[in-house]
């Protein structure tokens, strides 16, 4: 029964990066700097990851109640943690987030 067994595939390419540099996350978001609406979106939300470090199930579950645009922060529902926290909404990313909604 052993010899039936698949062996582990081993992936051959090279390592995802631990992380990114701050230049490196510029170029990305220049590459959604057009003026289509899926340039303004694709670049709302590489800001959101890359500017307040939300996970991607944090990200897809936000609506627009979440964000307090007079008190500059956004509310990140029960996630890993099962409790809400605020994160403050920066100034590039508010513009970003005002951008994709105009």
């Amino acid at each position: 029964m052993e010899a039936a067994a698949l062996a582990p595939r081993q992936w051959s390419h090279a390592s995802i990066p631990q992380s990114v540099t701050a230049q490196e996350v510029e170029q990305i978001l220049a590459l959604y700097s057009g003026p289509s609406p899926t340039a303004w979106r694709n670049r709302a939300i590489l800001t959101l990851l890359a500017r307040l470090g939300l996970r991607a199930h944090a990200l897809v579950s936000l609506s627009l109640d979440d964000i307090n645009w007079q008190e500059a922060h956004l509310v990140i529902r029960a996630g890993k943690t099962h409790h809400e926290r605020g994160l403050p909404v920066l100034q590039d990313v508010g513009a970003t987030l005002a951008e994709d909604l105009c």
